[in-house]
């Protein structure tokens, strides 16, 4: 157990065996790799930090754990930044603590296996930096942390090359662009009406309400018509006075439209209210 009164640097430091520092005290700064430093330090087998209390902040950009890295129980109370660490062994977070505000930095997970050799071994990481941005209410951040913790935890089960774990992570990586601003919700739904206007513009897919069957597949639908009634529709208003042409799959044009109209408006009020409680 060793107690540092002061700031602890060890830059360029290469540990060829067992780095066990349990139960260590550091009483301000723990630095193993300042973020601009060209040295950062390397473990070559187990790095223990097991049950470490850290005053401030904790640097270990671009540090190599080449064996296990034990975090687990560990206590920081400043900053924790692993900006360009590798972990090629088993990354252990567990039961980590950070102070309230502060911040907690990893990196995006890479096809080349940067940061975790191992995809699975990032989810107790990347929980950790996604409740310290949560705590301090930094949704975007928060919601990709949230991203990359699903795809550790998808990876493991499912594997990365899986039709399952594409799919899965696409449609969240869309979930995740989108709750980045109510504004971008308003976008996709804009795009969405201008493209059905377009389609039921050029295919003369839309008539009166009264207009007799015969006469409606005849019918010459009008821009202005037909814009109205993507606006209608994708609002689910449904006003009545305008009607899709009496053919089978234009009421299921219309009817994907409404659907994907109400999953929009569901996902704006959504973002609106994460925005203005946070």
């Amino acid at each position: 157990m060793a107690y540092f009164h002061q700031s602890a640097f060890f830059e360029g430091a290469e540990f060829k065996g067992k780095a066990d520092f349990e139960r260590a005290t550091f009483n301000t700064a723990a630095s193993f790799g300042p973020e601009k430093t060209e040295r950062p330090a390397v473990f070559h087998q187990e790095a223990r930090f097991k049950w470490v209390s850290v005053r401030r902040n904790a640097e270990f950009c671009n540090v190599r754990f080449e064996g296990p890295a034990i975090f687990q129980n560990s206590e920081f109370e400043g900053n924790v930044v692993f900006r360009g660490a590798r972990f090629d062994g088993n990354a252990t977070f567990n039961f980590a603590s950070y102070r309230t505000g502060r911040v907690v930095l990893f990196d995006e997970p890479r096809s080349d296996g940067k940061p975790f050799r191992v995809p699975a071994q990032g989810e107790t990481a990347y929980r950790l930096a996604k409740q310290a941005a949560y705590a301090r209410r930094d949704l975007d951040i928060a919601d990709r942390y949230r991203l990359w913790e699903w795809q550790a935890r998808a990876a493991s089960k499912h594997g990365e090359r899986s039709a399952r774990y594409r799919i899965g992570a696409g449609s969240r990586r869309a979930l995740v662009w989108m709750s980045e601003g109510p504004s971008r919700v308003l976008g996709i739904g804009l795009v969405v009406v201008l493209a059905f206007w377009g389609l039921y513009c050029s295919c003369d897919a839309v008539c009166p309400a009264g207009v007799p069957e015969e006469e409606a597949l005849a019918y010459k639908t009008k821009t202005h018509e037909a814009l109205y009634f993507s606006v209608v529709t994708f609002t689910t208003l449904g006003y009545g006075d305008l009607r899709p042409k009496p053919i089978w799959y234009w009421r299921y044009v219309a009817a994907f439209e409404a659907a994907g109209g109400a999953v929009v408006i569901a996902s704006f009020v959504v973002v609106l209210a994460r925005r203005l409680l946070a």
